[in-house]
């Protein structure tokens, strides 16, 4: 299946993503910020089909993750789903790059079906 990056800073979400992403055999890493996230693609310690990011976090937000990876020549391809708690963030997210958006609470069937997407 694939390779999956998390980056939320709400652990009982990061945990309900892990286990029902690990459940369906995908490979799962976690980071709490955007900036620990970018961290760990820099230093090659997790190389993601797909990347699931909060919107709101302490650091780097999701918005300046999308941003960074997308002016970046190994990662500007990499599929991001952007997840939030305000319907308003869909358009910023999608501006900055992002492939899909979750408006928060979500179903699993919706994780699914953006995953299916990207």
């Amino acid at each position: 299946m694939a390779n999956i990056l998390i980056v939320e800073d709400e652990l009982n979400m990061l945990r309900l993503l892990r286990d029902w992403l690990e459940f369906h055999n995908h490979t799962v890493y976690l980071a709490t910020d955007g900036q620990k996230g970018l961290e760990m693609l820099n230093n090659h310690i997790v190389t993601p089909d797909v990347i699931i990011s909060d919107l709101s976090m302490p650091h780097m937000d999701g918005l300046e993750l999308v941003t960074q990876l997308k002016q970046s020549e190994q990662w500007k391809h990499t599929h991001i789903i952007i997840i939030s708690g305000s319907k308003v963030d869909e358009k910023n997210a999608i501006g900055a790059g992002a492939n899909q958006f979750l408006l928060k609470p979500f179903t699993l069937s919706h994780l699914e079906n953006a995953l299916s997407k990207v």
